[in-house]
């Protein structure tokens, strides 16, 4: 078993234990078997990426919160997304849809 995949099965286990789902029933809702979930959640074995992203979607959280624990962040990059965060959550629809086309606008921009 690899640290990956104990971080990632903390996670997924933490996650589900938030949303207030049993093993049980999660593995129910992916279609696998409870020692599936119990070896993933135990960092034991590992799911496919397309479990992962079904994982997410039944938890209703983006991927990146599943493997969130495999980044290392600086103090400033934790700050800037704090920041990002809370000037996001000023903003309606409209403007968070004009922001990600100006973002990819700038990442095509020559250098």
């Amino acid at each position: 078993m690899t640290t990956m995949n104990k971080k990632i099965g903390k996670r997924v286990a933490a996650i589900r234990r938030q949303r207030g789902y049993t093993q049980e029933q999660l593995a129910e809702k992916m279609g696998m078997s409870v020692s599936a979930i119990s070896r993933l959640e135990n960092g034991n074995s590992m799911v496919s990426i397309e479990h992962l992203v079904e994982l997410a979607s039944i938890l209703n959280v983006g991927i990146q919160d599943l493997l969130c624990d495999l980044f290392v962040y600086t103090e400033e990059d934790k700050s800037v997304t704090r920041e990002l965060r809370v000037q996001l959550s000023r903003m309606s629809l409209l403007e968070k849809k004009h922001l990600i086309k100006y973002i990819q606008l700038m990442h095509e921009w020559p250098q």
